[in-house]
């Protein structure tokens, strides 16, 4: 028999008094501010952007957390709960917190940022799912503002204006940063735009922008890698023009670190350059926003390159 983890009993329980105990127009006092609950921070900033004053935002899970393998705690639940909107990435981004959202959905407003992303742009990995690592094409995480800013509309049609402008001063921030971001790496030879990476969550980066990407584990940190995958992986990019390789704040470098020392024993080591952002924000100033974490990370980047030099 299948036993089912306290927590999501937790949260039953609470669901069920939650609607059994209030009505809306009780729950909510005159002049609060919507709560709003994220699960990433990535979409904590957006929803800040989007909302600005009028709302009360949460994200769930902490800058350099991975999100793929987070698993809600008692408190998330509760604060899950007391929430008046709630929204998540989707594309089975926050697996172990699937569960949890997609019971919440059935009492308060979720919301897929990805919800509203033409199927067409979005890239698929070996297994058939779709990658959700959407914030990484500037243009498509336009959609995912635009799905915030619909949601807060249709909860709170009293700001609509408020939040329809924050909404286009936004998107022009966002379009601007993919205009500066695009002008750094076109300054990169095109026989050295190979990014390597622990996991593969820069392949909607490298279609934008012209790059190849590779990741040492999949679009989910939750799998195993084999050592005799690293040391084939090593030998391909060894005598290439492949001279970087990136750790990841949210994830272990041991596969980075596992590439490196198979490299070195071939003969050719490489540089390893500053830990790229990739499923979180950071929590200092240059970097603890969207627009500053990809010019971050772009910066990054060129940097390594232009030290591996070829």
């Amino acid at each position: 028999m299948i036993k089912r983890k306290p927590f999501l009993c937790i949260l039953l329980l609470i669901l069920l008094f939650f609607t059994l105990s209030c009505t809306e127009s009780e729950e909510r006092e005159s002049g609060r501010r919507p709560q709003v609950i994220t699960t990433t921070n990535l979409i904590a900033d957006m929803v800040k952007r989007v909302g600005g004053e009028f709302v009360q935002v949460r994200a769930l899970i902490s800058p350099g957390v991975d999100p793929h393998q987070y698993k809600a705690s008692e408190a998330d639940v509760i604060r899950i709960t007391g929430a008046d909107i709630i929204f998540h990435n989707g594309l089975k981004l926050e697996g172990k917190l699937e569960d949890v959202m997609r019971r919440a959905q059935n009492v308060i407003p979720s919301f897929p940022v990805s919800r509203d992303i033409p199927e067409n742009l979005l890239l698929r990995s070996s297994n058939g799912d779709y990658d959700p690592h959407v914030w990484f094409d500037p243009k498509i995480w336009i959609y995912a503002v635009q799905t915030v800013a619909d949601a807060l509309v249709a909860l709170d049609p009293d700001n609509t204006i408020y939040y329809r402008k924050n909404e286009e001063i936004y998107v022009e921030e966002i379009l601007n940063m993919d205009k500066t971001a695009r002008d750094k790496l076109a300054a990169v030879p095109q026989n050295r735009r190979i990014l390597v990476t622990s996991h593969t969550s820069f392949a909607y980066f490298a279609r934008s922008y012209g790059w190849s990407a590779i990741g040492i584990q999949g679009i989910s940190t939750m799998g195993e890698v084999s050592v005799y995958s690293i040391h084939a992986l090593a030998k391909e990019l060894v005598g290439s023009n492949a001279k970087c390789i990136f750790t990841e704040t949210t994830v272990s470098s041991r596969f980075i670190d596992a590439l490196q020392a198979s490299s070195v024993i071939l003969g050719s080591g490489f540089i390893v350059g500053e830990a790229l952002f990739s499923d979180s924000l950071g929590d200092e100033p240059e970097n603890n926003t969207y627009t500053k974490m990809f010019l971050k990370n772009v910066d990054n980047i060129v940097a390594c390159i232009n030290e591996g030099g070829g």
